[in-house]
């Protein structure tokens, strides 16, 4: 198994497309845009994840530098250090300020879950205090 890093994408690509261009190389496991997710538009770069090394070696030598929707394709075996730098669920982090017999108080709380069941969890922590 192997991950190609994909940058300079036209930002109308997606993630099905990726796996049709690369499924012409090789069997392709998975295509993963990367979204700003502020914007909710693609940042112009994915990870492809290919399953056989020598064909993503293939895909590379095919695609590299060629054209797609008017943008050269930059396609690279991806590096350690960009896998690791992919986002990761950040903690949402929540100031809770009381009023104590020793007076105002602050606590800090990190929450990782936007769903329900992560309110809840807060909610009955703020209720034990």
């Amino acid at each position: 198994m192997t991950i190609l890093y994909v940058s300079n994408l036209n930002y109308k690509v997606t993630e099905r497309d990726l796996r049709c261009i690369f499924s012409k190389y090789g069997a392709v496991i998975n295509a993963k845009l990367i979204i700003d997710f502020k914007l909710d538009k693609s940042k112009g770069i994915a990870f492809v994840k290919m399953k056989e090394r020598v064909e993503a070696h293939k895909a590379v030598a095919k695609l590299h530098m060629t054209q797609l929707d008017g943008r050269t394709l930059k396609v690279e075996i991806a590096r350690e250090r960009e896998i690791s730098e992919m986002p990761q669920k950040r903690s949402r982090v929540v100031t809770v300020a009381s009023t104590t017999e020793e007076g105002p108080k602050k606590e800090v709380i990190k929450t990782r879950k936007r769903d329900k069941q992560g309110l809840k969890n807060l909610f009955d922590y703020l209720g034990s205090k």
